[in-house]
């Protein structure tokens, strides 16, 4: 039997202080993931072993803090042209240049982490007053499915993005 998922985590670094999360007591170097060796790791596993079904960019940073972050997903998708693509973030750094360039380069799911759409609890949980702004990158993120980027559609299933009922409606309410 062989892996058929891989968590990378590729930034060790986070923009938040959630309640939540061991990251914050965690006492380790603030690093992010060279892009070379990992590169290297999916081409020698793709030829030993063949592709991951899954890939996720998570772990105990902010993904998207990463400066070459789509270059990382150009050498996921160059290694791994089949497997489904995620990144887990927290939502505060989605930009639409940022977002439409890692769906064009093979990114195929968004997971953002959102416990709640109380602006209080959200503040108290997450370390940071910035649920506005997390809402405001998730209808971004709407926008650009409904534009018809194809590799974003799975965030039109909102199991995959794991939101409350509460989110559900936040989200259409700001599509309104």
């Amino acid at each position: 039997l062989r892996p058929k998922m891989l968590l990378q985590e590729v930034s060790s670094r986070c923009n938040y202080a959630c309640r939540k999360c061991l990251h914050r007591t965690m006492k380790r170097p603030q690093i992010d993931l060279d892009p070379a060796p990992y590169g290297r790791f999916l081409e020698r596993w793709s030829l030993l072993f063949g592709e991951f079904a899954e890939i996720t960019y998570g772990g105990g940073g902010e993904v998207l803090m990463h400066p070459r972050i789509v270059e990382i997903q150009q050498l996921t998708r160059r290694h791994m042209p089949h497997s489904r693509v995620t990144i887990l973030t927290n939502g505060a750094l989605v930009r639409r240049d940022l977002a439409r360039e890692l769906i064009e380069n093979g990114l195929t799911n968004w997971e953002i982490s959102l416990d709640t759409v109380d602006a209080a609890e959200y503040a108290r949980q997450m370390g940071r007053d910035t649920l506005p702004l997390v809402l405001e990158n998730v209808k971004i993120l709407w926008e650009l499915l409904e534009q018809g980027i194809e590799a974003i559609k799975a965030l039109a299933e909102i199991d995959q993005l794991e939101f409350t009922r509460e989110a559900t409606h936040a989200i259409r309410v700001l599509q309104e």
